[in-house]
């Protein structure tokens, strides 16, 4: 019986003990839970904090069904700091899915300000050829603010079904392109191509025709053309024009003095009759001592043109005052020699046939 009270007493006490540590355990596994939810809640706290601060971000669609090939919009919406950076989503390839295409991406807009707050917006026009249910989730936006970096989501996932027509092709008969028709060629259809045509060939031909009278040196617009100046008129004009162009100022000995020769040798041709243009500067001289020039105007185009050659062959160059006085000498050589009003020139048609002589240049 002493037996049987010790083991009693014994079981006893264990389930005692049993008891206890259960107490024991409970009390500290709900002390950590407490804990643990007190850091959760902590945690949530903060990031509850932090989200507040982060900028909130909103995808929607224009529409949620649209039939095959047609348009819709995607707006994507950032409310921030006007002190945060976001960078908008870019798709690559100019699609948003394998069969959503982007036709354009529309640039940021400003939606709001109300003070620090800014309200973001942009647009992607949309289109798709493929029907089927598209879940395009949700849309991410690049965070920067400070040294953190993120991605935000939009809120809510978005979706869009594309639909086709249906065709019944149990009581539909489908039938094959037709070939093109053809059709008779009617003037109406050519006739502004045969007006153009006909108003460019006008054209040419009234250019053509200006160009060829030109260099005929005849009117335009027909009739009998004017008369030329006679020799003693024409060489003034072209002297005051080469006295007007300034050659040996600006360096053009040569060229001044050949051209001044020149304009002497073709009033000498048409005023005296012989070929001035073919003769050298000898002959020429030689051919007026038979002819009654007054001694001042007899030595003014012996000093000019001996003056001249050595100026074109010999490189020499004379001073300004000799440039002014061999433009001075062929000017009033012209006006000295001159005809009267009782004396004709004589005409190009009576000028002297060349001689040739063997051995002899023609001109210098």
């Amino acid at each position: 019986m002493n037996r049987n009270r010790t083991i009693g007493i014994g079981v006893w006490v264990l389930s005692l003990w049993t008891v206890v540590s259960a107490d024991v355990a409970a009390q500290s596994a709900g002390d950590r839970s407490q804990t643990r939810r007190e850091s959760t809640v902590a945690v949530a706290s903060d990031s509850s904090q932090r989200n507040d601060d982060a900028p909130k971000i909103r995808a929607r669609l224009s529409t949620d069904s649209i039939m095959l090939g047609d348009r819709f919009q995607l707006s994507i919406e950032v409310d921030k700091d006007m002190m945060q950076v976001v960078e908008f989503p870019a798709f690559d390839n100019g699609r948003l899915a394998d069969s959503i295409e982007i036709v354009n991406e529309g640039p940021v807009d400003t939606l709001s300000r109300e003070g620090r707050r800014l309200k973001l917006k942009r647009d992607y026009l949309l289109t798709c050829f493929e029907p089927a249910v598209y879940r395009m989730g949700r849309f991410p936006v690049l965070y920067v603010d400070k040294n953190l970096v993120d991605t935000l989501w939009s809120e809510d996932s978005l979706e869009v079904t594309v639909h086709t027509i249906e065709i019944d092709t149990t009581t539909q008969q489908i039938y094959d392109i037709k070939p093109p028709v053809a059709t008779p060629l009617r003037f109406g259809e050519i006739s502004g191509y045969l007006l153009r045509i006909l108003l460019g060939l006008i054209v040419l031909g009234a250019i053509a025709y200006v160009l060829i009278r030109r260099l005929q040196r005849k009117p335009i617009l027909g009739g009998t053309p004017a008369p030329d100046d006679p020799p003693h008129v024409a060489a003034i004009k072209s002297l005051e024009k080469l006295h007007a162009q300034k050659l040996w100022q600006s360096g053009k000995q040569k060229q001044y003095y050949t051209r001044l020769t020149d304009i002497l040798r073709a009033y000498m041709q048409g005023r005296y009759g012989f070929r001035a243009m073919e003769y050298t500067s000898a002959e020429i001289l030689a051919k007026l001592r038979d002819e009654e020039l007054p001694e001042r105007t007899r030595a003014r185009i012996e000093n000019l043109l001996p003056l001249s050659d050595f100026v074109k062959f010999a490189k020499y160059v004379p001073d300004a005052q000799q440039n002014e006085d061999a433009y001075q000498d062929a000017y009033y050589f012209v006006e000295e020699t001159k005809p009267t009003e009782r004396e004709e020139p004589i005409g190009s048609d009576t000028v002297e046939e060349p001689v040739a002589q063997p051995g002899k240049e023609v001109r210098s």
